[in-house]
């Protein structure tokens, strides 16, 4: 389940963990997120202290996609964008959902699912890639992730 954790700041506009966890069990998930730019989120160590003083470690098991090395995905037929860099771990998937919480972005028409899957899958290095394409293009994940991954 891709999921943003936010940080202490945030914890008031953030989905309570605990409305995630019966859904997180139903699907026997495994709660990922990617590291960021701020200092709460911005390694592997800090980012899942973070996840953990949230209460999302209560929820399911927690994975910090880019926590080791970063892949590229390419994106077939892309217009801006040829590749996108997230984690290595993301290839460890074959199915994501996205949760995300209701809230407005300063770029218009581009929040919830679309942001969660695109920018906030990205570790920061990818993240960066997408306003700069000056489209919304998604990549989109084939059937059978691991065959398509290439180390940068």
């Amino acid at each position: 389940m891709k999921v943003v954790f936010g940080s202490q700041r945030d914890r008031a506009k953030m989905i309570d963990p605990a409305l995630l966890k019966p859904i997180a069990d139903e699907l026997h998930a495994t709660l990922i997120e990617s590291n960021y730019m701020d200092s709460a989120r911005s390694n592997a160590a800090a980012h899942l202290a973070t996840a953990k003083s949230l209460g999302y470690d209560k929820v399911a098991p927690i994975d910090i996609l880019d926590a080791e090395k970063e892949i590229a995905i390419p994106v077939h037929n892309g217009y801006h964008l040829k590749n996108f860099i997230t984690g290595s771990h993301l290839a460890d998937y074959d199915t994501l959902v996205s949760i995300v919480r209701f809230k407005g972005h300063n770029l218009q028409r581009y929040s919830g699912a679309t942001k969660n899957l695109s920018i906030c899958l990205g570790r920061a290095r990818g993240a960066c890639q997408v306003p700069k394409s000056r489209t919304t293009t998604i990549p989109l994940l084939p059937k059978r992730l691991p065959n398509l991954w290439q180390t940068p």
